[in-house]
């Protein structure tokens, strides 16, 4: 069996992840929705996972504003552990607004808990880390006054007309997509 171990920030798994479908999403957001200070954010989803297209990942953006920054740390770590839970890599992230990648950039604020991200398997050995600055104790700022590599790779795509959905209100997404018997 192929060995593999996967940090984020904090939280680790051995057992590799699945590609996201509609189902595993749905049920990650049913025990995540119940998560304690989640109702301080609205949750939207975008990438791949929303596209419909081959990822390993989902992209999950949370705006709002948090009373305190505990709460924020613990809502972004319960993203993560439950994601692992469900074997989905749930990449989750709090921003100060939502940047949609067919307008104009804007400048925005990016908070992760999580600096660095190591993987290692039998093949690689893989750290990558993040420029963001510790404003709390696990939470990580980045201010982007300039597009990002996640900004240009949406533009990339749709230009190639692959993305044409953007970004959605998680909920929506979830009623949207409901399979029928």
């Amino acid at each position: 069996m192929k060995k593999s171990f996967y940090r984020i920030g904090d939280q680790v798994t051995l057992r590799p992840w699945d590609r996201p479908t509609h189902e595993a999403i749905s049920v990650w957001w049913e025990s995540f929705k119940e998560t304690k200070h989640l109702d301080q954010f609205e949750v939207w989803i975008c990438g791949g996972a929303l596209e419909g297209t081959e990822t390993w990942d989902v992209d999950i953006i949370l705006t709002g504003e948090s009373k305190y920054p505990a709460d924020l740390k613990h809502v972004l770590d319960e993203g993560i552990r439950i994601g692992f839970k469900h074997w989905l890599l749930v990449d989750i992230v709090w921003q100060d607004k939502v940047v949609f990648p067919y307008l104009t950039f804007e400048p925005f604020r990016r908070i992760r808990n999580f600096n660095e991200v190591e993987k290692q398997t039998n093949e690689e050995h893989m750290l990558r880390k993040y420029n963001g600055v510790e404003i709390y104790p696990g939470l990580y700022q980045q201010q982007n006054d300039k597009p990002t590599k996640s900004f240009k790779f949406a533009q990339k795509m749709i230009k190639e007309g692959r993305y044409t959905l953007g970004i959605q209100k998680l909920s929506d997404y979830i009623y949207n997509n409901k399979r029928t018997i």
